[in-house]
């Protein structure tokens, strides 16, 4: 478990739910962008009419992304550089 993530740092907690799912829905507006910019329909035929494997993932690689900037910058007391 992150040390920042503990029960009476429970504000980390709250802000971090609070700014993953605009995160997630940026992610997902980032990629649907680029497939209409590239007129593709779908990314993959994997998983059919679900535009592929990578529109499954799209909100989860910004996610991720930005939940490990978020836990640096916090763990650095708020520095963006170490």
């Amino acid at each position: 478990m992150l040390p920042i993530y503990t029960v009476g740092n429970w504000y980390w907690i709250l802000l971090t739910s609070a700014i993953l799912p605009f995160i997630a829905n940026l992610g997902d507006f980032a990629f649907s962008a680029i497939k209409r910019h590239f007129e593709i329909k779908d990314y993959s035929k994997i998983l059919g009419p679900h535009g592929g494997i990578l529109d499954r993932l799209d909100s989860t690689i910004f996610g991720a992304m930005a939940l490990m900037i978020l836990v640096q910058v916090i763990s650095n007391n708020w520095k963006l550089y170490a």
